[in-house]
Formats: C-alpha cells, sequence, structure tokens
C-alpha cells in the first residue's frame, strides 16, 4: 500500500439510496487511505492483505457484530497497491447506541464514493467484487443473505498493479467488531498492510483467507 500523504473525503447518507460526498461531515459510506502519517486513515489505522491480480479482484465476506463504543469501521476489497488511484467496493457499519447500520458503496479513489442504497444485517454473507476490461471497471456487492445484488460500471485510467482486502477506521475510538472473515480471495495472499488501529488482531487463516477483529 502506498505511503502517499492524501486527503480523505466524508461522505453522508442523504436519503436510504443515495450518497454524496461533503467535507465535514461524521457519517461514512466509504473511503480510503493511502497514508502512514497526515490522513485520517494515518491517524486512526488500516488493515488488510494483497494479492496478485490483473482484471479481476474478489473475496467472500461474513458482516461483523459491532460493540463496545459508538464508532463506525469499513471492510472493502479493490485494486491497489499503488498510486494514484483505487477501484474499490465495500460496505460501512455505524455503532450509535444500540443502533447498528451497515452501507453498501463504491469508490474510484479519489473520486467521491457513493452508496448503493442496500439493506445489510449483521451476519450476512457477501461477495465484493471489481473487474477490469481494459479502463472500463465493474464494481459489485452480492449479498447472497439478503439475496441481492448492486453493481456499477465506471471508468478509469489508473491500472493497479494488484488486488488487496481491507479493514479501515476512521474517527476515534474504534467500535469493537467480532472477527471480519475475508475469505476466497481470487489470488493466495501474500503481503499484509498494516497502520495499526491499537487493539486489533489481523490473523491469516489459509492462502486465500484471514479475519481481522477488534
Amino acid at each position: 500500500m502506498s505511503k502517499k500523504t492524501t486527503k480523505k473525503f466524508i461522505t453522508k447518507l442523504l436519503t436510504p439510496l443515495t450518497a454524496v460526498a461533503v467535507i465535514g461531515l461524521s457519517v461514512f459510506i466509504g473511503f480510503h487511505a493511502h497514508s502512514a502519517s497526515a490522513s485520517i486513515g494515518g491517524l486512526y489505522g488500516w488493515e488488510g492483505y494483497g494479492w496478485r491480480a490483473s482484471n479481476r479482484v474478489s473475496a467472500d465476506f461474513i458482516v461483523p457484530q459491532l460493540s463496545g463504543t459508538n464508532g463506525a469501521v469499513a471492510f472493502w476489497v479493490g485494486f491497489g497497491q499503488g498510486n494514484p488511484g483505487i477501484q474499490q467496493t465495500g460496505i460501512t457499519g455505524n455503532k450509535s447506541g444500540s443502533r447498528i447500520t451497515w452501507n453498501a458503496w463504491y469508490e474510484m479513489w479519489p473520486s467521491p464514493g457513493h452508496g448503493f442504497g442496500k439493506t445489510i444485517k449483521t451476519g450476512d454473507k457477501l461477495q465484493f467484487i471489481v473487474t477490469r476490461s481494459g479502463y472500463t471497471y465493474t464494481l459489485t456487492v452480492n449479498d447472497s443473505t439478503q439475496r441481492w445484488t448492486a453493481s456499477t460500471r465506471q471508468y478509469s485510467r489508473n491500472v493497479e498493479p494488484g488486488g488487496e482486502a481491507v479493514a479501515e477506521a476512521f474517527g476515534s475510538p474504534l467500535p469493537n467488531f467480532s472477527p471480519a472473515r475475508f475469505q476466497y480471495t481470487n489470488g493466495p495472499i501474500s503481503n499484509s498492510w498494516k497502520f495499526p488501529f491499537g487493539g486489533t488482531r489481523l490473523v491469516k487463516t489459509g492462502s486465500t483467507s484471514f479475519y481481522i477483529r477488534h
């Protein structure tokens, strides 16, 4: 993962079906921080694994339980490991008291992210998929539990060298979450990306699987 200092954007859910990027608001849909220093990602942390990928990046994911303090965390898969752009799709969980909400989104970073406007619940079985053909990217989230698929086609001339699956924090403190399991990545995971949250544990459980717990 690049250590280039960047500015992270913030997105706010305006309606159940619409998300726009705005600076200075407090509810995120999706984001990426490619920094170990000045950006929010550098301050609050991210970690995961990368693998070799050419035209497809994918992984299965089980939505974890959030608990403890209020806060939010995102889990995503995408083409990355380089600059200047990331093509990613994933989910963000927000905990406020007893209320926990999950939002699915896609992002062609550094452009703003967008929500898919779909219902997600703790324990759902998801698949994140990003494919590319030339400069055209298809970003997909499939929820086999709720029986829906959301997908979009986007264009980018940024061609990244590999895939990555990541948990990323924004804001402080970070809520606790049960083991967040990435499984069946479409290539053997190799190098790990980590700028510590504090109190997390990253565990490789197989050649194409790992989990993160906080």
